[in-house]
């Protein structure tokens, strides 16, 4: 799948309670293009990420995807999100959760089965109960959910943690084939990883 879409975020101002968090943000992501977004604890970052996936309210501010001179407000099926910390039914095997999860998501193109998504992110005991994994196998079947549906826009939070050096390739594997398919990722980490040179940096700053 090619995608063509620019990310556009215009007037943003986020608030939490009475706190400020982000104000009069704006930002234009092309597609192909990776963004990491960095800055101290309590400046946003997850908060902008929720924010363009959908999930979290605006109080101002707009967010537009222009795709073949067509220029329309993000719709969420638009964008694959992962958190930082993996909401996973542990009642639910692997497998189970995948088809759970297969079902509930309305508007999105398929892309993988779940069974080559399982394979690629090397899960090899679909019916094991998600309360026996460990912290890195849930956050590779988190991440499973990112080739279930085509979506030009990959917001990921903290995508590297918990991971084995083994895992972390494979992430950045889906990622770099996601960018050079026209794909835009914005995520954040505070670990490094392999080719982050190719991303642009965006600082947030704390507002007092």
């Amino acid at each position: 799948m090619k995608y063509n879409h620019t990310l556009e975020i215009k007037g943003l101002k986020l608030q939490r309670g009475l706190k400020l968090i982000l104000s009069n943000y704006n930002l234009t992501v092309n597609a192909g293009q990776a963004i990491k977004v960095s800055g101290p604890n309590g400046c946003g970052k997850t908060s902008l990420l929720r924010t363009i996936a959908r999930l979290n309210r605006m109080n101002e501010g707009k967010l537009l995807v222009t795709s073949n001179a067509e220029t329309k407000p993000l719709s969420q099926n638009l964008v694959n999100f992962i958190g930082h910390s993996p909401s996973i039914a542990s009642d639910l095997s692997i497998e189970q959760y995948l088809k759970f999860y297969s079902e509930i998501t309305d508007g999105k193109v398929k892309y993988h089965s779940i069974e080559d998504s399982l394979s690629i992110f090397k899960i090899q005991t679909p019916l094991q109960l998600n309360k026996n994994l460990s912290a890195g196998q849930k956050q590779r079947l988190s991440l499973c959910k990112l080739l279930l549906f085509e979506a030009p826009i990959w917001i990921l939070d903290e995508p590297f943690n918990s991971l084995d050096v083994e895992s972390q390739k494979i992430l950045e594997i889906q990622i770099e084939a996601h960018l050079k398919n026209g794909g835009i990722v914005i995520l954040t980490s505070h670990q490094s990883f392999n080719k982050e040179e190719k991303f642009k940096k965006i600082c947030l700053e704390q507002i007092s």
